[in-house]
């Protein structure tokens, strides 16, 4: 290996950031083509009148900007902006220092119009009299070169002690396919769609603190200078990002697209590890073509800690010089507070709840918010100053609730519901919205008792839970109290690979569906999570809990009465039980039917088969009673019943019955008598010290009761639940006689919803799930807030306006 000298930087914090781009004019819409692959076609990007907005938006009004250039109209946008992201633009003392580089690349003779310009027009001394906190300006600069060189006389001016805090802009090159091109100088015709060459610039603001609060990392620029030429570095294995020298092409090559500019990635990575999120690159529409094809795509994927790690790391490495190569390292303790962010926002989907007392007010209502939100200069700010007011308001009698991702969008939805909930009351029946906007006649109320529905353990997903480590960074937190390796815990190989084709994604769901310990495991995490999202953050409390079959035991961990997950998987992977006796080879059913045993080396194909069976209970029942190797393991509703055994003694009583039917993706055998052998065994298995007591009732499937919370009787209820057959709908019934109506189901996908639906029927009542397959979390979870929200269920919505990086584990 070659000999390197390298040269390391001291540390400084990134406390604010912005960027302005044609299809991301702002920071927002950035995080916005990161989470979702939409963007913005902003025309005439660069025009007077679109910044002249831009700065009326953040206070800065027309009158006061005198006779800037183009350059310095963006430089000030951008610079009042990234400000007000670091919390610096209240500072009212002059004694901060605040200095500027202004890196311009050199790009010879294909730079475009902007950049064309000598960066000698651009003059920060005019800027400086329109932003607060001061530029200091003996203490500025800009740079013509590649970034290196500005970074490197950023760094150079934060050594001076006095320098507190630095702003560093970077313009940049890059080529965007279909933008409309209006600029006074293109030869193209007004209104073309062309591929021409654009500008962009970005910005992030440096303190000489290492740590600061609410930084999004700690930054330092290492050098390596090498001895020898064409040899390779040894790269530390890190969340790493290479950029090439894209200031350095001719005009006979293509332009990249703006994601490869440094300065782009490095405000990517800082996103991506103050919200321990893994993002994609920032391809438009890229998830518009989620796995059409065997083409590989990458996904978003939460950053989990590694045991026993203090921070997170993501190098950038840059290769702009002949003489050495050099890397941007960025940090994030663990431990370290976050820099304050929107979420739910950044995703571009909004919840606004209109409350009334009778149709003529709501009408009244919905007309003046149609006003506000056409009027209105800032969308989210509305939605959240909303937000705000209905969380001081008293309660009304109706509540309505409209999703939407922009103004039209509220307006079509709010024009919709104008006639929707007025057909709603008149006939009392719910009305909604594909979209998710909500509104029932017959609200609940807060006085009615909610019910924890936990799914069973063989419905996690591939890509399950994406989001929600981004919408909720606490929750990262909170896992921690069950594992200490959050990612090996939650199976982040198989549910949030980094790259997915459409053929992968079904071969890594096979691996979970075989899989029975890793399927637990997962499910325990996500249940926990669930939970912790809609008890803890958005506060809304149960009164009663119930699982179905393995379901059982996420809820134990949901309600905090057990915590050492760890140790349970441990367990669970060093027992037999899931691996050669219930499953794999399935000697539990080999030894009960008197086979032969099989010690895995020969093993065959599955001896057990479970189908889902469209037919009344009493109908199955009669249907089996001439199969000896068929057995009714769980009845889902009173038209819904699963057999389990031998796969041709299966299709005889399907064919008998002649009934609607599928099969089961897995093989497991539990909930039925073949396996009453391993009473015994499932007792070691959930023989655990009891950590907490809930004060609700926790129901069981071993003896339709209340469960006892004394470890050797919650053993012996497990052992008694997992081998013999599931009555789903005798569980429902028990929780809706203690008072239970809005059942809210927390784990994989709805299909206990739909199961307490169909045994409840026309009795009052209301169900609803916080996931569901192929919808994503953000639109998942606000759907769920809508309908909560609607009956009158109290609900916190801070996490709606803005995160607070904390709960209250209760």
């Amino acid at each position: 290996m070659q000999n390197q000298k390298e040269q390391i930087s001291q540390s400084y914090s990134l406390i604010g950031m912005d960027l302005f781009t044609s299809i991301c004019p702002n920071l927002r819409s950035f995080k916005n083509l990161l989470l979702t692959g939409s963007y913005q076609n902003t025309g005439l990007i660069f025009s007077k009148e679109v910044i002249d907005l831009a700065l009326q938006a953040v206070g800065i009004e027309e009158s006061s900007q005198h006779d800037l250039t183009l350059n310095e109209y963006l430089l000030l946008l951008v610079m009042k902006r990234a400000l007000m992201d670091a919390g610096l633009d209240q500072v009212q003392t002059d004694n901060d220092f605040l200095s500027t580089v202004v890196h311009f690349p050199v790009n010879n003779s294909s730079e475009p119009n902007l950049t064309r310009r000598d960066a000698s027009e651009t003059s920060l001394t005019r800027i400086s009299k329109l932003i607060h906190p001061p530029i200091t300006l003996e203490n500025s600069v800009i740079v013509r070169g590649n970034f290196e060189d500005a970074l490197e006389r950023s760094l150079f001016l934060l050594e001076n002690p006095s320098c507190k805090h630095l702003v560093l802009f970077s313009f940049f090159s890059y080529s965007s396919p279909h933008i409309e091109i209006l600029d006074a100088d293109s030869t193209n015709p007004a209104g073309d769609l062309v591929e021409d060459l654009l500008t962009g610039l970005g910005c992030i603001v440096l303190s000489n603190q290492t740590n600061a609060d609410n930084s999004y990392a700690d930054l330092i620029w290492k050098k390596f200078q090498s001895q020898s030429t064409n040899s390779s570095l040894d790269i530390p294995t890190k969340a790493e990002i290479w950029t090439e020298n894209s200031d350095a092409k001719t005009q006979n090559e293509e332009y990249p697209h703006f994601q490869s500019a440094p300065i782009v990635r490095l405000i990517q990575s800082a996103l991506s590890l103050n919200n321990q999120t893994h993002f994609p690159d920032p391809e438009p529409n890229w998830k518009a073509e989620e796995l059409a094809s065997e083409e590989y795509r990458d996904f978003l994927r939460p950053w989990f800690p590694l045991p026993y790690a203090e921070k997170r790391e993501s190098v950038i490495w840059l290769q702009e010089r002949k003489d050495n190569d050099s890397a941007i390292w960025l940090e994030k303790g663990y431990l370290s507070n976050y820099h304050p962010d929107q979420p739910f926002s950044n995703f571009g989907l909004y919840l606004l709840p209109i409350s009334f007392d009778n149709p003529k007010q709501g009408n009244r209502r919905i007309e003046e918010i149609k006003k506000r939100i056409t009027n209105t200069p800032n969308l989210v700010d509305f939605i959240n100053d909303s937000l705000a007011e209905f969380e001081s308001q008293k309660p009304s009698i109706y509540t309505l609730v409209v999703l939407g991702s922009s103004g039209p969008g509220f307006i079509d939805e709010l024009e919709h519901a104008q006639d929707g909930v007025l057909k709603s009351i008149e006939d009392g029946r719910d009305w909604q919205t594909p979209t998710g906007s909500y509104f029932t006649p017959n609200p609940f109320g807060p006085k009615e008792k909610i019910a924890f529905v936990y799914p069973g353990a063989f419905g996690t997903y591939v890509g399950m839970g994406r989001e929600i480590f981004y919408l909720f960074p606490q929750v990262q937190d909170a896992l921690l109290t069950l594992t200490s390796d959050p990612g090996c815990a939650i199976n982040e190989t198989e549910i949030f690979p980094q790259r997915l084709t459409s053929s992968i994604r079904e071969q890594l769901q096979n691996k979970l569906n075989n899989n029975p310990t890793q399927m637990i495991s997962s499910g325990v995490c996500f249940s926990y999570l669930f939970t912790i999202i809609l008890r803890d953050i958005f506060k809304v409390k149960p009164d009663v809990a119930f699982g179905y079959s393995l379901g059982e035991n996420s809820m134990m961990f949901a309600m905090g009465v057990w915590t050492q997950a760890d140790a349970m998987r441990t367990s669970l992977e060093a027992s037999p039980i899931f691996h050669t006796r219930v499953s794999g080879q399935q000697n539990a059913i080999r030894e009960f039917w008197k086979m032969p045993i099989e010690n895995g080396e020969n093993s065959n194909s599955s001896i057990w088969a479970n189908y889902v069976l469209m037919a009344p209970f009493e109908k199955v029942r009669a249907a089996i009673q001439n199969e000896e190797r068929v057995y009714i393991t769980h009845i889902n509703t009173p038209r819904q019943v699963v057999i389990g055994g031998e796969k041709n003694a299966c299709k005889r009583v399907v064919d008998n019955i002649q009934c609607m039917h599928l099969q089961a993706p897995y093989h497991h055998s539990i909930h039925c008598e073949p396996i009453a052998s391993e009473f015994d065994a499932f007792m070691r298995l959930h023989d655990w010290p009891v950590e907490n007591k809930p004060d609700i009732p926790i129901y069981t499937a071993a003896d339709y009761a209340p469960l006892q919370y004394d470890s050797k009787s919650i053993a012996k209820s497990f052992a008694k639940m997992l081998t013999n057959p599931i009555d789903f709908p005798r569980l429902v019934n028990l929780a809706y006689e203690d008072g239970a109506r809005i059942f809210i189901e927390l784990g994989a996908g709805n299909n206990c919803s739909k199961w307490v639906e169909a045994t409840l029927k026309e009795k009052p009542h209301t169900t609803m799930s916080i996931n569901q397959n192929n919808v994503d979390d953000h639109v998942s979870i606000l759907k769920l807030l809508a309908r909560l929200i609607s009956h009158q269920i109290p609900v916190d919505l801070k996490a709606l306006i803005g995160n607070s990086y904390g709960y209250q584990n209760e």
